[in-house]
């Protein structure tokens, strides 16, 4: 989160705000749930590694 936030394209309310609205559209995935990858730890090298795995 403190990434998205981070991001300098916008100003930072709205990046919370956005944050935020995507938040609420994930936080129940239901069925999609299984495909989830948690990457609160990840670089964004080892990001692309665990999705590049995960759709192989």
């Amino acid at each position: 989160m403190k990434r998205a936030i981070e991001r300098s394209k916008l100003d930072r309310e709205t990046n919370i705000e956005l944050v935020e609205t995507m938040w609420k559209q994930f936080s129940n995935l239901g069925i999609y749930e299984l495909n989830v990858i948690d990457t609160t730890t990840h670089s964004i090298k080892d990001t692309v590694s665990a999705v590049q795995e995960k759709i192989a």
